[in-house]
């Protein structure tokens, strides 16, 4: 028998094996990094990862303008295990106003090859997405992620060196702590 328990907890029943899916109503930025951390086993995955120092200003897109070295982190950054595959930077969204008010993701496009945000089902429709960035929707059980919209990809650009230092002494402290347990 097959249950899907509804946002108002009544469920709904039919033939076969017993398993139990439970929509979930509220999802935090912590589920869907989970999520994407497991999808990237096998790639460096480096949840809020910053793009450089944590001080001064620089030039961080395009478009010129400039924004505080410590105002960019992005939610999460992927470097596949291979020269091939692209570097994936994804920006996570749980909240409509979030995804309205933000202007810094403009500045990590040149960090990556790919860039995505990534929120719960439904909640950034496809017309809203700039034509720079892909999405990719939570499933409705929070299990797995749908692309809805494949991000244009961007090899054409060199990745500023300052990500890469920061990645380096990221792992380097993450084999630290496992050297000390």
């Amino acid at each position: 028998m097959l249950r899907f328990r509804r946002r108002d907890g009544s469920a709904t029943v039919s033939g076969g094996a017993v398993i139990e899916q439970t929509v979930l109503t509220e999802i935090t930025e912590q589920q869907i990094l989970d999520v994407l951390a497991s999808k990237h086993t096998r790639d460096i995955f480096v949840p809020h990862c910053k793009t450089g120092a944590s001080w001064g200003f620089s030039t961080h897109c395009e478009c010129g303008r400039k924004y505080p070295s410590s105002g960019f982190i992005l939610d999460a950054w992927v470097m596949p295990y291979s020269w091939t595959k692209p570097i994936i930077g994804y920006e996570v969204k749980v909240s409509r106003n979030d995804f309205r008010r933000d202007r810094k993701w403009m500045g990590y496009l040149q960090y990556c090859n790919l860039f995505y945000f990534v929120c719960p089902w439904g909640l950034i429709g496809l017309g809203q997405v700039p034509e720079e960035a892909g999405l990719i929707y939570l499933t409705k059980t929070g299990a797995g992620i749908r692309y809805i919209k494949r991000a244009p990809s961007r090899w054409w650009h060199s990745i500023p060196q300052g990500i890469f230092q920061y990645v380096l002494m990221w792992r380097a402290d993450r084999l630290r702590e496992l050297e000390e347990r």
